[in-house]
């Protein structure tokens, strides 16, 4: 017997969903965007200018901290809509995918820093296509 839903395609994210407190990322690239080279770099960076991980972690998680909160505070905890996006990134005075990248980079890092954990709250989430 054929099932209905043998034919259907599921297109996952290649970047995942990036998670933190609950809250996952409301912006989502469509193409592969490197954020895990990306946030090894920047974590490498960190440390040749003489940032320890600790330090970097610390200041990961305070930027973390700001947008998750500030996002939760502009939606009133209910759905995120585009107005509300919109006023997320003028009061932190970045542009979206800077806002997008900055939380994927940011979430990544934390995690492979051992400052949050990938669980049901925060960390990396990853659908595969199927076909």
């Amino acid at each position: 017997m054929s099932s209905p839903f043998n034919n259907i395609n599921i297109i996952g994210n290649p970047n995942g969903l990036a998670f933190y407190n609950g809250t996952s990322c409301p912006l989502q690239p469509q193409s592969d965007m490197h954020y895990p080279d990306m946030a090894q770099k920047m974590m490498v960076d960190g440390l040749k200018s003489g940032l320890t991980l600790k330090e970097q972690g610390d200041i990961y998680k305070e930027q973390m901290d700001v947008m998750e909160s500030r996002l939760n505070i502009i939606s009133g905890g209910k759905m995120i809509t585009q107005k509300h996006i919109d006023e997320w990134c003028e009061y932190l005075a970045a542009d979206e995918d800077v806002m997008m990248s900055l939380w994927y980079i940011n979430v990544i890092s934390l995690e492979k820093m051992k400052v949050i954990k990938n669980d049901e709250m925060n960390g990396m989430m990853y659908c595969h296509s199927h076909k």
